[in-house]
């Protein structure tokens, strides 16, 4: 069941870039960043009164915990949301896989943690290859208002998995397990605070959305809101208390092949040369770090 639960998340997460491309045809990016969380928030707060085995959260600790919610939900999560409208899902895919990788040298920066150097030269490698695809146009001359505007979405879903990984380092440095539900709650809150000025000032210049909106904006409302933020939040939780770190963070690697093989039969997306040679780049430096670590695990 852990495993059936942690599936299921990572289809739902890897096809929520298509849903997100098909719902801007009809809502502002802002507007659906701030639609999700609060959805999100109403859905997940009335657990925290659940009884659990973690302490609930210090008044102490609330602006701590309120900057890795920032991190991890505003900046990550919006961050992704906001460049996805920019850019194409396929890229936004690859680019995400560097995400994870990101993890390494900031563990040795904060955390003093070290590894073999090939788990270095792997993620340095995987760098690159998504700097191959962030840079296509650039490096082919193709500069247009299109490409700019694409490589400004490149840069913000980067920014997004870059603060998804300080995210993940910094929660290591505090071995307090916080009530999750709690922890859960107060991102989402942290998420939709954020994010209402700038929904504010895209009701603001476009106030009839509302009614102009159609089924594809408020499915894809609901999808985010329920689907990417309550539902999978829960399972992920859930699952990962119960698999081994290693296992389960392989999922975070099968998310953007989901996408990209969504991207290409819904969205009809065919991925450049440049795009699949840094994608496979990607891929394999991921593959790379997987087995190394793995075998370090077995020899400990």
């Amino acid at each position: 069941m852990p495993y059936t639960a942690l599936l299921v998340t990572t289809i739902i997460w890897g096809l929520s870039a298509i849903v997100a491309k098909e719902a801007f045809t009809e809502i502002n990016p802002y507007i659906l960043l701030f639609l999700r969380f609060a959805i999100a928030s109403i859905v997940i707060s009335p657990l925290i009164f659940i009884k659990r085995d973690q302490p609930d959260i210090r008044t102490r600790d609330i602006p701590k915990l309120a900057f890795l919610s920032f991190l991890a939900t505003s900046i990550g999560a919006g961050g992704w949301v906001v460049g996805l409208f920019y850019t194409t899902a396929t890229r936004a895919a690859i680019i995400t896989a560097v995400g994870p990788l990101l993890i390494l040298p900031l563990e040795r920066l904060i955390l003093k943690k070290s590894e073999k150097p090939i788990v270095y030269i792997a993620s340095a490698i995987a760098f690159a290859g998504a700097l191959l695809v962030v840079l296509k146009s650039i490096l082919l001359g193709e500069q247009t208002g299109f490409t700019n505007s694409m490589l400004i979405g490149d840069l913000l879903v980067f920014i997004s998995a870059f603060a998804t990984a300080l995210y993940t380092v910094l929660v290591q440095k505090d071995q307090r397990q916080y009530h999750s539900y709690q922890k859960t709650a107060l991102s989402f809150t942290v998420g939709w605070l954020t994010a209402l000025p700038f929904a504010l000032v895209a009701h603001h210049s476009n106030p009839e959305w509302v009614t102009t909106a159609g089924l594809k904006a408020w499915l894809g409302v609901l999808y985010f809101g329920l689907g990417c933020s309550a539902i999978a939040y829960l399972l992920w939780q859930w699952a990962v208390e119960k698999v081994p770190p290693l296992r389960s963070s392989l999922m975070f690697y099968i998310q953007p092949i989901i996408t990209i093989i969504a991207a290409l039969l819904i969205l009809r997306e065919t991925p450049s040369p440049i795009e699949i040679a840094g994608g496979i780049t990607i891929l394999i430096a991921v593959a790379t770090v997987l087995f190394a670590q793995n075998r370090t695990q077995k020899s400990v």
